[in-house]
Formats: structure tokens, C-alpha cells, sequence
């Protein structure tokens, strides 16, 4: 009998093929049960992180006053452009608002600071019957508290359309001054910066397959502006280059796929084929967490800040890893604990530090041999899917953008604002010909001498914000830091005209024309804002120097050599 008939039945089904769809059907059933495993499992984490949480130093603290937003959808998503302020006090929280019209959805932050519990929430509005209310970054426990891990807690109230009420009680989280917390009803000495600073929880494997591990601490939509997308794009070029897996760990919020999956796609980079994720933000005061990562001696891992390096040095049980420098971190501080930490960081010798950018490595030839010694640096590209000068028509007044980060004291926001007034008063900038707006988080409300309220455009997505350059005509970005940041890139490679400041070794931007640089001094950077006005105001200039412009536009082109030094350093993990 032939091998065909023999793998037929009476009813002319081919065994072979039933058996297949047999086996199938049973790794389907045990993959279902190991997710449905996988989910008891983490919601019994969550379940017991929440009681502990729950269960250390949360109390009334004398009372304070918090600010409350209220971010209202109708129909573009929630922007600083709609929004409303409220304080609140910690012993009075009952907050009454009427909304605007045409509401889909209302984003309540009841706070910000603060990790938190949030108890006996009540919402009263004219549609009592249809209102939901979801945390957008919390936990609802068995309770019924909102537990906050994270220092900027969300909601998302929808069915109300007039007017909201809101009351509740709220806890925060306290660490005593003299860093003792009370835990099981036991004072535990801690340090402030143990959680910050502690290890990834893990277990060790005997796994031999290679991986890559960037470590950071958010992916999320305001974090992947420049540094941390910039980080992304090099351990999938990475990754892809040595045909291993990648993993991506985050450590202060938790970790949608989409968010990278679109960050790679705007950059025209290929996805690795195994890509996977974990977080561990909501680990507890010490660090510890139930649900650990999985390591072993073939995971490669890099770092996207100094306190990630740290985090990692305590991880890793490989000899070596990177750490993608996009900084001078040490200007982040005084001197304190924090610059001492950082300043170690940057002298350990089983570091490969990966440089963004030539100008700060050559801050760094003077002030950190270490890095010179085990590190290469590359130059940033912007990708011209998304910055290109298609400007066609001329807008009714002239475009300025300023970079706005009150909360980054790098970027001299106060001192910048004081410029721009100053450059209205005396007549280099006329609000009749020139719409002036602020982007950046948390920028608040500015109103200058002569009446003139700045156009608040806070955080936008990285499509918008591309948008929005492409009719720039002058931004006057701030860095007091040796390299230049990505904002005047992203101008000039939008057919912008850019005003920033010298710094250090950074004395000028030689890749485009369409970037001045000017002393910080009062009136010789209003001399180069002058410049930049007239610049800009000459189009057919401005084109001349965005045509002749060498700003990098390829991600795979100029990080070539940055790869090549990564396999290369490497090589050990596939010994």
C-alpha cells in the first residue's frame, strides 16, 4: 500500500495533515493557559504590591496645596491648549468646574509630585447615571482606592458635558526626612535614592541566546522627543545588526509596544523580529518587585542615563555594557549626592559610552579621559520623513518658536522669556509681524509688557511638532551645555532660522548656516536675535543655507561606525 493511501481514512481526510492541526490546537491550548497563568500571576503582584503600598508611611501631611489640571478632549486629544488649573488643598478636596462645550472626554491630574492613594472618590454631575471615570496610570484595588505608584496620577472621566464635582480623600506618600519608613509596623532606615538606584529585579538563566536590554525609564509619548527615541533607533540598529533579540526595560512608567513600534516606524528603521518588553515602575520602596527579568551571561545591556548605568552595574553579570552619554549629566546638579553618583558613573572603566554628538565628546577630551578612552560618538540625524521645508505660501505673520522647559534649568527659560520681552521693548521683535509661541511641558501662561500673550502649544506628538516647524521661521532655542540638543536641528532642517547660544567648546554650529550662536551676554544675544529676525525675513538666503546644509538624515549612515565599535565590543557575549 502507497505511502498516500496509508496517510488517508475511509473519508478521504489525510492524516498527517489532522494530526498538524491536532497539535496545533493543543499549543494554542497551552499557550492560552500559560497567558491566563501569566495574568493570575501578575494581578496576584499587583494585589500584593498594592497592600504594601498601601500599608507604609501614607498620611494626611499637614496640609499643603496641591495644582490640579483638567485636560479637555473635543475631538483633537488633550493639549495644553485646553485645559484648566485648580489648587487644592490637602484637607479640602472638593473641586467644582464647568466644561466647554463639545466634550468627549475629561483628563482629571489630581496632583503632581507625589506618588498616591486616592479613597471615597465621588462624582456629581447633570448625567449622574452615564459618567465613567478609568486611572489612566494607576491600580483600582479590591478596596476600591486608586493607587498611584507614579508621581503624576491620571484619570479619565467620560459622560459629563456641562459641569463636574469631584471629592475625595487623598494620602500621599511620605519618607520621613530622616529617611525611616515604617513597614509591617517596623522602622526601616531607607535612603532616598535606594528605589531610584536599585537593581532590576531578576533571577538568573542558563539561557545561551544573545540579547540586547535598553534600559530607560519612559517610552512614553513625552519622553520619545530626541533622547530617548535617539536611544531606541540605536539598540534596534544594534539588535538587527547581530540578529538577536531585543529587550526593552523601562523603570518610572509602564511600557505600551505601540509607542516604539511607532518611533521606529517614523524613522524608516526595521523592527527586530524578536522584540520584547518589561517594566518595573511599580516596584516598591526598596526596589524589590515579585515579577523579575529574566537574565543571563549572553544579555547585553544599555544604559540611557546615569542612574540606569548604576541600576545596570548592579544587574548586568556580564563583564561590560554601553551607555548612550546624550549629555553633560553632571550640569544636572550642584554639588550634592546625585553629582557624586553621576561623576562616578562617568570614571568606570566596564563602560562603553556611546557619544551623541562631536561637540560634546570634545567637551569631554578635556574634562572625562575615561570616556574619550572607552567610548566613540556619533552625530544625530533627522530623518527628512519628518523634517523637510515644503513651506509654499507665506503666513499672514511670521512664525517664532521658543523652546520652552521651566522645569530644565539647561534651558534658561527664565532668562530667555526676560530676552524676548526685552527684544519686544526695545523694537527687534514686533508682535505685529511676529506670533510667538512656547513649546515645551509645563510651560505656564506668559503675558509680555506690551500685552502680548505667548501662544502656549505645551507637548505635542512628534507628527504635530514636525508639522508645526515646517512653518517656523525663527526659533531661539537656549542650551547652557556644551552641545547644541536637537530643537535648532529640527528647525534647520525644516527651513528654519535658529538663534541659541555659545557654551564651552560650543562656539558655532558648523553643519548649517541657518544656526547663530551668541554670547549669553544681554545685549550681544540680542544683537544675534537681530540677525536671526533679518535672516529669517531673507527666504531665498534662508534656502540657500537649508540646500547647503550637512545635518546627518540617516540613522543607518551615521551610525555605522557606532555599530560597528558596538559588535565589536561585544564580541565576548559569543565566545
Amino acid at each position: 500500500m502507497s505511502e498516500e493511501l496509508m496517510n488517508k481514512t475511509k473519508d478521504g481526510i489525510n492524516l498527517t495533515e489532522q494530526n498538524r492541526i491536532i497539535a496545533e490546537r493543543l499549543n494554542l491550548t497551552n499557550e492560552r493557559n500559560r497567558l491566563i497563568y501569566e495574568r493570575n500571576k501578575l494581578k496576584s503582584e499587583l494585589e500584593h504590591a498594592c497592600e504594601l503600598f498601601s500599608s507604609m508611611a501614607f498620611n494626611h501631611i499637614s496640609e499643603i496645596n496641591l495644582a490640579s489640571c483638567f485636560y479637555y478632549n473635543t475631538g483633537s486629544g488633550y493639549s495644553e491648549n485646553e485645559k484648566d488649573n485648580c489648587i487644592i488643598s490637602t484637607k479640602d478636596t472638593s473641586i467644582s468646574i464647568i466644561l466647554p462645550e463639545n466634550l468627549i472626554s475629561v483628563r482629571f491630574d489630581p496632583l503632581n509630585g507625589y506618588s498616591c492613594i486616592i479613597r471615597n472618590l465621588v462624582i456629581l454631575s447633570n448625567e449622574n447615571n452615564n459618567i465613567s471615570i478609568e486611572p489612566l496610570n494607576g491600580i483600582l484595588n479590591k478596596k476600591r482606592e486608586y493607587i498611584f505608584f507614579n508621581t503624576n496620577p491620571q484619570f479619565e472621566i467620560k459622560g459629563v458635558t456641562s459641569w463636574l464635582k469631584l471629592k475625595y480623600d487623598i494620602l500621599l506618600f511620605k519618607v520621613e526626612s530622616n529617611n525611616i519608613i515604617k513597614k509591617n509596623n517596623e522602622n526601616i532606615f531607607i535612603s532616598k535614592w535606594t528605589r531610584h538606584l536599585s537593581a532590576i529585579p531578576n533571577f538568573v538563566s542558563e539561557c545561551n541566546i544573545p540579547r540586547v536590554n535598553l534600559v530607560t525609564d519612559s517610552i512614553e509619548k513625552h519622553s520619545l522627543l530626541g533622547g530617548v527615541a535617539t536611544a531606541l533607533i540605536i539598540a534596534t540598529l544594534y539588535a538587527n545588526t547581530l540578529k538577536i533579540p531585543l529587550r526593552i526595560i523601562t523603570r518610572t512608567t509602564s511600557i505600551n509596544p505601540l509607542d516604539y513600534k511607532k518611533i521606529i516606524k517614523i524613522n524608516n528603521i526595521k523592527e527586530p523580529e524578536d522584540i520584547s518588553f518589561y517594566s518595573d515602575y511599580d516596584r516598591d520602596i526598596e526596589g524589590k518587585k515579585n515579577f523579575k527579568l529574566e537574565i543571563s551571561k549572553k544579555d547585553i545591556f544599555i544604559a540611557t542615563s546615569w542612574w540606569s548605568a548604576m541600576a545596570i552595574d548592579k544587574t548586568t553579570i556580564t563583564e561590560r555594557f554601553f551607555y548612550v552619554l546624550q549629555e553633560v549629566e553632571t550640569f544636572f546638579y550642584p554639588h550634592s549626592d546625585e553629582y557624586y553618583f553621576c561623576s562616578q558613573v562617568m570614571k568606570k572603566s566596564n563602560i562603553n559610552y556611546i557619544v551623541n554628538s562631536k561637540y560634546l565628546f570634545d567637551y569631554f577630551k578635556e574634562n572625562e579621559p575615561n570616556i574619550i578612552k572607552n567610548g566613540i560618538c556619533f552625530d544625530p540625524a533627522f530623518s527628512e520623513n519628518l523634517y523637510k521645508n515644503t513651506k509654499n505660501s507665506k503666513n499672514t505673520k511670521n512664525k517664532l518658536f521658543f523652546y520652552s522647559r521651566p522645569n530644565n534649568p539647561r534651558n534658561l527659560f527664565d532668562y530667555g522669556v526676560y530676552l524676548i520681552n526685552l527684544s519686544i521693548e526695545r523694537g527687534i521683535i514686533n508682535t505685529n509681524e511676529w506670533d510667538i509661541y512656547f513649546i515645551g511641558q509645563d510651560t505656564p501662561k506668559v503675558i509680555f509688557n506690551n500685552g502680548y500673550v505667548a501662544i502656549n502649544k505645551g507637548i505635542m506628538d512628534w507628527e504635530e511638532y514636525a508639522s508645526f516647524l515646517n512653518e517656523v521661521d525663527l526659533a531661539i532655542c537656549l542650551m547652557y551645555t556644551p552641545h547644541p540638543s536637537y530643537p535648532p536641528y529640527d528647525v534647520a532642517c525644516s527651513g528654519g532660522v535658529v538663534v541659541s547660544n555659545k557654551c564651552l567648546n560650543k562656539n558655532q554650529i558648523y553643519e548649517c548656516n541657518n544656526i547663530l550662536l551668541g554670547d549669553l551676554e544681554e545685549d550681544s544675544f540680542l544683537k544675534t536675535i537681530e540677525s536671526g529676525i533679518e535672516l529669517a525675513k531673507n527666504t531665498e538666503q534662508r534656502k540657500i543655507n537649508y540646500k547647503q546644509s550637512t545635518i546627518k538624515r540617516s540613522w543607518i549612515d551615521t551610525l555605522e561606525d557606532t555599530i560597528k565599535f558596538m559588535v565589536e565590543r561585544s564580541e565576548s557575549v559569543f565566545s
